[in-house]
């Protein structure tokens, strides 16, 4: 069974009166270690540790409570020296320190401008401009050599002074209907007629239905002259000559 430690005073070096306590009994010291017990009046001693020392928490991970009572900032924190002159509106307006440079502006739809000095025709300056022709307001042209082609998918109406209403053609041949009065059918028709006595005269006029010669009138006199005799000419549906009628 240990007992309670005994006081007892010593001197120092310097002379000093000091007052310590022996261990307990029943108390073994470690190897190479004095038990040292200290008054409840004594001072606080100064103790020297070298090495790393470990310090366990007993919450972790949770969230540790830090004071401190400064902290470094990164490079251009906002620091009160980095932000002039926002007390004179106390904050009421956003401050440019670079202005008058070119701000970056981004919006996602259009922005409206106006006011009292917008006119509809806009000044434009520029340092120069193509030479126009003179008494002309064209810039340019191209000029195209031969003829182009045009196309046109929808009709065209054509006027002006000139449009008459029988218009002349130039055509180098138009193809004939069937039956149409040829130098074949003409020697038909003289065959027909050899055989009828025919005045003397001295105009022969001609009458058409389609291309089929229907009339034909012998007159003395020219155009204007009296008729001598007259053939009506009668024909099938195939307009092949079916009979000649002589008045």
């Amino acid at each position: 069974m240990a007992t309670a430690p005994q006081s007892y005073q010593f001197t120092d070096g310097a002379g000093a009166t000091k007052t310590g306590q022996t261990p307990p009994l029943g108390y073994q010291a470690g190897a190479n270690a004095i038990s040292v017990a200290i008054a409840s009046d004594q001072p606080a001693i100064p103790v020297l540790q070298s090495g790393s020392w470990s310090v366990a928490v007993s919450n972790w991970p949770a969230t540790q409570a830090v004071s401190a009572s400064s902290l470094p900032l990164p490079a251009g924190a906002a620091t009160a020296a980095n932000q002039p002159s926002l007390n004179g509106d106390g904050g009421a307006l956003a401050h440019v320190t670079n202005w008058s440079a070119t701000q970056a502006i981004s919006a996602s739809s259009a922005i409206p401008v106006s006011g009292t000095f917008w006119q509809a025709t806009q000044p434009v300056s520029l340092a120069s401009l193509p030479a126009l022709a003179t008494g002309s307001n064209v810039i340019g042209g191209v000029t195209i050599s031969g003829t182009p082609s045009v196309s046109v998918s929808e009709s065209v109406a054509v006027t002006g002074t000139f449009w008459q209403a029988t218009q002349p053609i130039s055509a180098a041949t138009l193809p004939l209907p069937t039956g149409a009065a040829t130098s074949a059918k003409q020697d038909d028709l003289k065959a027909a007629i050899a055989g009828m006595s025919i005045p003397v005269h001295d105009y022969i006029g001609l009458g058409y239905t389609g291309g089929n010669v229907t009339t034909v009138t012998y007159k003395t006199g020219g155009a204007s002259g009296t008729t001598v005799a007259t053939l009506t000419l009668a024909y099938d549906g195939s307009n092949n000559l079916t009979s000649i009628t002589k008045a």
